[in-house]
């Protein structure tokens, strides 16, 4: 017989709520996502909330998930402040990593996102150029904007972007609202939840 007398061996075991299935390593905070290093998310796409099945209308991808405290950059303020910056960037870094499920269509949206802006920061200053255009303060002004389309072209590369690390958790953003309204009204632990931890057996 059991120590525990309150416990029947023989009982179906109950139904886990979505509180106590946060050992999967992702909630909703607010409108925004948190997850732990490896998480897993259910199979819906993170930028149109698409139910996703690898190989047919999607595919997984593994994400790296990197933080420094935006405060650092005041460092640069200093002598050699940009080489302290640096090093102190590198050395406090949180890291981590989870796998999301992207649809086609969320991939799609990205590649033409980006051709478009890279193709405008090569584009127009190679138009100048060819038309040889003599004007230094048009040629400065086209490449000064080349320049920003390509910073916007990286930091639009990632399909989230952590904004701040609390506990071993990441805050991040640029997750599609209804997914995160379906994850804090427990929908996707039915739906989703099942697919995830099939995933990660795998």
């Amino acid at each position: 017989m059991p120590d525990d007398q309150s416990v029947n061996p023989y009982a179906a075991p109950g139904t886990l709520s979505h509180e106590k299935m946060g050992f999967a390593g992702f909630e909703v905070r607010g409108k925004k996502l948190a997850v732990q290093d490896g998480a897993i998310l259910p199979a819906r796409c993170i930028k149109t909330n698409q139910d996703v099945t690898p190989g047919e209308n999607g595919r997984l991808k593994r994400i790296k998930l990197n933080w420094t405290n935006p405060w650092w950059i005041l460092l640069i303020l200093l002598p050699i402040g940009i080489l302290i910056y640096i090093i102190v960037a590198l050395s406090t870094q949180k890291k981590g990593s989870i796998t999301i499920s992207l649809s086609s269509e969320a991939m799609k949206r990205k590649r033409v996102w980006l051709i478009s802006l890279f193709s405008l920061a090569f584009g127009i200053p190679a138009l100048l150029f060819g038309l040889r255009i003599e004007s230094a303060e048009l040629i400065g002004f086209a490449v000064f904007g080349s320049i920003l389309l390509l910073i916007a072209g990286l930091f639009t590369i990632r399909y989230l972007t952590p904004v701040k690390y609390i506990d071993g958790w990441f805050l991040i953003r640029g997750v599609h609202k209804e997914f995160l309204n379906d994850l804090a009204s427990g929908k996707i632990w039915r739906d989703g939840a099942i697919a995830a931890d099939h995933r990660s057996e795998h």
